[in-house]
C-alpha cells in the first residue's frame, strides 16, 4: 500500500515540530538530577538542545517532554534561557 503524506495547500508549509525526549531520571548514572541538567560548558545538555532547534530554520516548535517531577526545573531553565 503506497502511503503519501497530505498534500499541502500550495504557497503553504506545514508546521515542524521538535520533540526533545528529556524524560530520564538519572538513575543509570547514579547522580541526584537528571542528566538533562548537567552542566555541560557552561549550560545543560537541555539547554544546549533546545538552542539548536530554536535557531534551526525548520522548527516551529519546541516540545520538551520530561518526568513530571522535573517540568518546574524545566520551566525555569526555558524561561532563564530567553532571558
Amino acid at each position: 500500500m503506497d502511503q503519501k503524506p497530505p498534500s499541502s495547500t500550495p504557497g503553504t508549509r506545514r508546521r515542524n515540530v521538535a520533540v526533545i525526549l528529556a524524560g530520564g531520571v538519572g538513575a543509570r548514572m547514579g547522580l541526584d538530577i537528571p542528566k538533562q541538567f548537567v552542566p555541560i560548558a557552561g549550560r545543560t545538555s537541555l539547554e544546549h538542545t533546545v538552542e539548536l532547534f530554536e535557531h534551526s530554520g525548520l522548527v516551529d516548535e519546541i516540545i520538551v517532554m520530561m518526568a513530571p517531577g522535573y517540568i518546574p526545573k524545566a520551566r525555569e531553565t526555558a524561561a532563564a534561557q530567553r532571558g
